[in-house]
């Protein structure tokens, strides 16, 4: 009893000594290994003892060795209350914001606010071992002397290239937001060369992209991630096209249409709202004539006869003669 006492009270300090550092990196050290986990070593600063943590198999790296004593860096994911077995802390190194904190401590405007992290699209799990993993990162600058790509790569990728050792050569692709969305799609599928950005149904985010035939495959991806990171990064639904077999006239009348069903739609949608309208209107306008007393009745709705009301009003107020 003693000693189940002294582990509650022990997980209750972990709990609070890492609950204000959810989401943050952390330095850790590999302890040993639970079936499939990693079990790690992590401490809340310098000078604090080290506390074990979990990296599920979901959170690993693909790339990563992880061996007795080996360090890496790692986000804490989730701080775990109550008295269940195991670690209370979860770790993960496949994470976004793993990858955001390390561009932050390599890139000082970062650090300073000149640049900012707009979006972040990460596969650190790919579907398939032929494809690896790979991130797309969207920077941005309020300052018109800096460049926002440019200082996250640095000089001669210097800056990078550190982010791209601690995650183990995991591909990085850094671009440049915009506020307009063909522009910031048409960054999104970087390095490929794009033609143009069609916006074919805006409210549904859906947008066709053409690219030349010889950078079709470039665009796409092996086995289809660079568009689907790109997708993800900009929250648009993107199909790519070659140019030279792109049907104009046959995607102009498709547009034209889907327009024209919208306006019928919203139309329709008005006329019904208007009819309901008019309907309560109505009933509104019943109910009043109902409320409101006619021609020869009393305010409380009681019929008087001729001179009745007056009689017994008056025979009320008048003493009895006796």
């Amino acid at each position: 009893m003693l000693a189940q006492k002294l582990r509650d009270q022990q997980r209750k300090l972990i709990q609070e000594e890492f609950q204000e550092l959810e989401g943050t990196v952390l330095q850790a050290r590999v302890l040993r290994f639970e079936r499939q986990s990693v079990i790690m070593a992590v401490s809340s600063g310098f000078g604090q003892p080290e506390v074990e943590a979990e990296l599920l198999k979901r959170d690993q790296l693909p790339n990563d060795n992880y061996r007795a004593n080996a360090t890496f860096r790692v986000l804490l994911k989730k701080v775990s209350e109550g008295s269940h077995r195991g670690p209370q802390l979860l770790v993960s190194r496949s994470d976004a914001g793993l990858v955001v904190d390390l561009f932050a401590t390599e890139v000082p405007e970062i650090e300073d606010e000149i640049v900012r992290i707009v979006a972040v699209a990460r596969e650190a799990n790919p579907p398939s071992r032929s494809v690896g993993p790979r991130t797309k990162i969207a920077v941005d600058t309020l300052e018109r002397d800096v460049d926002p790509v440019g200082a996250c790569i640095g000089a001669r990728g210097s800056r990078i290239q550190v982010v791209v050792n601690e995650l183990r050569g995991e591909k990085i692709d850094v671009i440049r937001w915009s506020p307009d969305p063909a522009t910031y799609i048409a960054n999104a599928l970087s390095p490929a060369r794009i033609d143009e950005v069609r916006l074919v149904n805006p409210d549904e985010r859906q947008a066709h992209v053409l690219v030349p035939e010889d950078q079709l495959s470039l665009a796409i991806g092996k086995e289809g991630q660079n568009v689907r990171l790109a997708a993800r990064l900009t929250g648009w639904k993107i199909d790519i096209k070659d140019t030279a077999k792109y049907d104009y006239e046959s995607e102009d009348r498709k547009i034209a249409a889907l327009l024209e069903e919208r306006r019928q739609a919203y139309e329709a949608m008005e006329a019904e709202y208007d009819a309901e309208e008019d309907e309560l209107d109505d009933e509104l306008e019943g109910a009043d004539a109902i409320d409101s007393p006619t021609e020869g009745e009393s305010p409380d709705g009681v019929e008087e006869a001729d001179g009745f009301g007056t009689e017994i009003s008056e025979a009320i107020q008048r003493p009895s003669d006796r």
